[in-house]
């Protein structure tokens, strides 16, 4: 992930901020960090804008894991024990493969993945 991402991030972690405070914390251009937020949202960080008098950039760490939203996409449709390709989860979610791989490793540590090889996997509907 590109640097500029991540001082964004560590600073939304902090606390929501408006485009003009993420100017100053930062020192980016404000159309580079709508840019930056923009590519981020795109990599499944749940970053809103807020509602308010003041509009301030908002980072919800709970919806921010691609692994939740790969699994609450397979709960949702009860896909579990299917063969699913990669590549039409990953364009199905709006997340690069790359995303969609990492998170599968991570429901494999955590003993949810059956099999995975190439383009494809599978699920199982509970931890054993």
């Amino acid at each position: 992930m590109a640097n500029s991402k991540i001082v964004i991030l560590e600073q939304l972690s902090k606390r929501p901020m408006t485009l003009s405070e993420l100017h100053k914390a930062t020192g980016y251009s404000k159309t580079g960090i709508r840019g930056r937020i923009s590519e981020l949202r795109k990599q499944g960080y749940n970053i809103e804008l807020g509602s308010g008098s003041v509009k301030k950039y908002i980072l919800n760490k709970k919806e921010s894991s691609n692994g939740n939203k790969v699994l609450s996409f397979i709960e949702k449709r009860n896909l579990f024990g299917i063969i699913l390709e990669i590549d039409k989860l990953a364009k199905k979610l709006k997340l690069s493969n790359d995303i969609i791989e990492k998170e599968l490793i991570a429901l494999y540590k955590d003993n949810r993945v059956i099999q995975i090889s190439n383009n494809k996997v599978i699920i199982k509907n509970k931890k054993v």
